[in-house]
């Protein structure tokens, strides 16, 4: 239903699955990137947090200047 947020250090996705959510499958966002600094952070929609890969995930958002320690789930408004 796209209402679960989580987070990975992965730098990119291709078309081997990557499993962001430990687990949980079905829709979500994804927030890709480092847990400090300033590097960024790629925001991804995919249609299944649990094998992620480039044919089922999209790049929703880039966030210039910013590390996953401030950016969480009420940040977005996800809804069922």
């Amino acid at each position: 239903d796209g209402t679960d947020y989580f987070e990975h250090a992965a730098a990119t996705l291709s078309g081997a699955p990557l499993d962001a959510s430990g687990g949980a499958a079905g829709p979500a966002i994804v927030g890709f990137g480092s847990g400090a600094g300033a590097d960024g952070v790629a925001v991804y929609y995919t249609e299944d947090a649990s094998a992620m890969t480039e044919a089922n995930s999209y790049q929703i958002a880039d966030v210039e200047n910013a590390n996953l320690s401030q950016i969480e789930a009420g940040d977005f408004n996800l809804r069922a």
